[in-house]
């Protein structure tokens, strides 16, 4: 992998923020992620980040967040998981009941098809203050810098993310910069705010982010499509 591709295009993905007059600051206090949470109307964190139910270290993880002056309009996390010789669908098995309870996820589609090992970053709890949703130029930059800075931080071979059946079929994982999907991953057995059986994986390689990465170079709008029209 060529780290210069990556630092050019994490570069250009903030360059990009900043031109819709925002700007983003990075922490590893997800402590810190809780307490922001009512700043752009959201709940809570969901249990994968909640430190509340998680015993993160200082370098697993990292969340950033989109600022308009002074106030907080987008958040995005991540958690690096070093799977080792295991695959994701047994871990996902293993780490979600874990995290909503016991026998919460009762099937998770098999290794073969899930086809994620590694070292792997799970992105999650994407959310966009109300006025905010549908700014051009601003989701797929700020996803595209998450899984730029994991594959500079951690060297990772995939980042993977979640997505209700409604963003799928509007093309959200796409326009993020997800490259590969599969759906109904996990099978829930109990209904949880927020989840569903209905869920696509959406993941991308670091393979597919440096292809990007070389894209960008000799053409921008690689890191700023327009979300589709409402």
């Amino acid at each position: 992998m060529d780290n210069f591709l990556f630092v050019r295009l994490a570069t250009q993905c903030l360059t990009a923020i900043e031109a819709g007059g925002l700007r983003v600051e990075s922490s590893n206090d997800f402590m810190q992620l809780s307490r922001k949470m009512p700043d752009i109307s959201k709940k809570s964190l969901t249990p994968k980040m909640d430190p509340e139910k998680n015993d993160f270290l200082e370098g697993d993880g990292f969340w950033l967040g989109a600022y308009n002056g002074d106030e907080l309009v987008a958040v995005i996390a991540c958690n690096f998981q070093d799977l080792g010789g295991e695959g994701l669908s047994s871990f996902l098995l293993r780490s979600t009941n874990r995290q909503y309870g016991a026998q919460t996820i009762d099937y998770v589609a098999p290794q073969e098809v899930v086809n994620i090992s590694g070292r792997t970053a799970y992105i999650g709890e994407l959310f966009v203050k109300k006025e905010y949703r549908g700014k051009v130029g601003l989701l797929r930059p700020l996803v595209l810098l998450v899984a730029t800075t994991c594959c500079l931080e951690w060297k990772i071979d995939y980042a993977y993310a979640f997505f209700r059946r409604r963003d799928f079929m509007a093309r959200m994982p796409q326009l993020y910069g997800f490259t590969d999907h599969v759906p109904g991953v996990m099978r829930w057995a109990r209904e949880v705010e927020g989840r569903g059986s209905s869920e696509t994986m959406a993941s991308i390689s670091k393979h597919k982010i440096n292809h990007i990465a070389h894209l960008s170079q000799f053409d921008p709008s690689w890191i700023t499509l327009p979300l589709p029209a409402r």
